[in-house]
């Protein structure tokens, strides 16, 4: 269970990987690894969508994804791949490789979770080189099926 901003996030940390500083609602690189010079890490982000928000739904959410990614990067590739179904939910979460086509953040691939009616939670495992990539691959497929659920915490429920 990890405890964030965002919520109660039930996934089960990666196997020989631990929490660190990074991007997102949570960050993990290789045990050892340090999350600036680290070759892959994996993180979590959230994004709202729904009727009031200018992304509608999670389809819209992950075609904006690709529109963005593709006028950042103009030598970029993006392959859709199987989608992976979760265990618990039996939810089947669409899943794409995204190639820059420069050295720096060379290759990713993004799990787009919808956990609750308004948020779609971006699972990312982000490697500087195609070896990093395919060596964690296994890792980050592993930690999506892990997803179990959220709480989301609201003002009216506040932490205390």
């Amino acid at each position: 269970m990890l405890f964030a901003d965002a919520g109660l996030l039930a996934f089960d940390t990666p196997t020989d990987w631990e929490r660190s500083d990074g991007p997102g609602i949570a960050s993990f690189v290789p045990k050892g690894s340090d999350a600036s010079s680290s070759a892959a890490m994996i993180y979590i982000s959230g994004a709202p969508i729904g009727s009031d928000q200018e992304v509608k739904t999670l389809s819209d959410y992950v075609q904006s994804d690709i529109s963005g990614f593709k006028s950042r990067f103009q030598k970029g590739d993006v392959h859709k791949e199987q989608t992976i179904l979760l265990p618990v939910s039996k939810m089947e979460v669409p899943v794409y490789t995204f190639k820059s086509g420069e050295q720096r953040n060379s290759v990713e691939q993004v799990a787009y979770i919808q956990d609750t009616a308004l948020r779609v939670l971006t699972v990312v495992l982000t490697a500087k080189t195609d070896t990093a990539f395919n060596k964690s691959l296994p890792v980050f497929q592993s930690f999506v099926k892990s997803f179990r659920g959220s709480i989301v915490l609201t003002s009216d429920h506040a932490a205390k």
